[in-house]
């Protein structure tokens, strides 16, 4: 004997505002990530003119994020996931702000430190985006009940996708 099928609500996700709040925030994080992604690259790649400097870019930021991937996975699973993923965007912005004042004092900086200034902030950057990851998939399971993952899971990958 077949039950009967209930119908998915595919917006079900979007009706609670914690959820809501969520995945604005994770659209323009991940919109001014691509943007500062693009930046740097253009900027390193004005000052240097290697392309190799390109892909140490990526290497920068990827090692600490492997590096502490399962650290931060322990992490998010046993503390407050919100505050981590917080404390991530705000470093974050500062590291978004170490490379604006970079830009601005470029000159004065290429003299002291080369650039150095720059792959310090990705690999800041790294470090955070490494710890980001897992609390922002933890926490999403904490703003919606059970029942509405399929739909919160469908939005958030959506939302990225968009941003991306």
């Amino acid at each position: 004997m077949q039950t009967p099928k209930t119908k998915h609500d595919p917006y079900e996700a979007l009706r609670f505002k914690g959820f809501r709040l969520f995945i604005l925030v994770k659209f323009f994080a991940t919109i001014a990530i691509q943007i500062e992604a693009v930046v740097v690259a253009w900027q390193l790649y004005s000052i240097t003119g290697n392309a190799l400097s390109l892909g140490l870019i990526g290497l920068t930021e990827a090692l600490p994020a492997i590096g502490v991937s399962l650290y931060a996975g322990h992490v998010a699973d046993t503390q407050n996931r919100k505050k981590i993923a917080m404390l991530c965007y705000v470093f974050l912005i500062l590291t978004a702000l170490i490379l604006f004042i970079f830009s601005v004092y470029q000159a004065d900086f290429l003299v002291l430190y080369g650039t150095l200034p720059i792959y310090l902030a990705i690999f800041i950057s790294g470090l955070a985006r490494g710890f980001l990851s897992p609390a922002n998939f933890a926490f999403m399971g904490d703003l919606v009940p059970k029942a509405s993952y399929l739909s919160s899971s469908t939005w958030n990958s959506s939302v990225w996708h968009f941003g991306v």
